[in-house]
């Protein structure tokens, strides 16, 4: 979770780039030009192993890995650079939900207010969303499980949410009756299927 270093990555730069200093100059003083050349190399080394097609080496200690991140490129778009392959295309195969999210700023409203249960996709919409995670949407996914339909629409109604679009194999890996908003029951009285591929399926909220 580096991200949560982002906030001190000034200081922690200044840091790096002092005990680089460091670190050189102890080199050079004890080593003579092949310790430099030995220093610069290493560098090199590790800048290379963090590059896109490496990543699989610092994933290996993941358990009931999907072989799918949200957040990093696992290998570079070459095939899109020299235009092999559409970039429809490869984002089509690359982010499980780019077909849905296409269909949804084709088709909905300007002003549609899109809960959503899919992660790590967020440039690709051009309507607003709110994540089923936010703590503001709380009180109407995960706490609202099977039997709190009425407070699920309030809070619902109350945020402004017009659609839902749920994740296929997240559904299937909930425990049964932790969401109200998932039930079949619910669905059907208050929901009209808009949408639905392989992974996901898109809801319109009928209020």
């Amino acid at each position: 979770q580096i991200r949560f270093l982002v906030p001190i990555a000034p200081l922690l730069a200044v840091l790096a780039a002092q005990g680089a200093w460091q670190v050189g100059a102890w080199v050079r003083k004890f080593l003579a030009w092949r310790g430099k050349v030995a220093l610069a190399v290493g560098m090199a080394v590790l800048l290379l192993l963090n590059l896109p097609p490496f990543l699989s080496l610092h994933e290996g200690d993941r358990v009931e890995w999907s072989n799918w991140l949200t957040h990093v490129i696992r290998q570079p778009a070459v095939s899109v650079v020299i235009g092999r392959v559409s970039q429809d295309s490869y984002l089509s195969r690359s982010v499980p939900s780019y077909a849905a999210w296409q269909y949804i700023n084709a088709r909905l409203p300007v002003d549609a207010y899109v809960l959503t249960f899919s992660g790590g996709d967020q440039l690709y919409s051009e309507r607003q969303r709110l994540w089923s995670d936010a703590t503001l949407v709380r009180p109407a996914v995960w706490g609202a499980p099977s039997g709190s339909e009425a407070q699920a629409v309030r809070e619902l109604r109350k945020l402004g949410i017009t659609h839902v679009l749920f994740d296929k194999r997240q559904l299937a890996a909930l425990t049964p009756g932790v969401l109200a908003i998932a039930q079949p029951s619910f669905l059907a009285e208050w929901c009209t299927l808009e949408y639905e591929d392989v992974s996901f399926m898109l809801y319109r909220f009928d209020w």
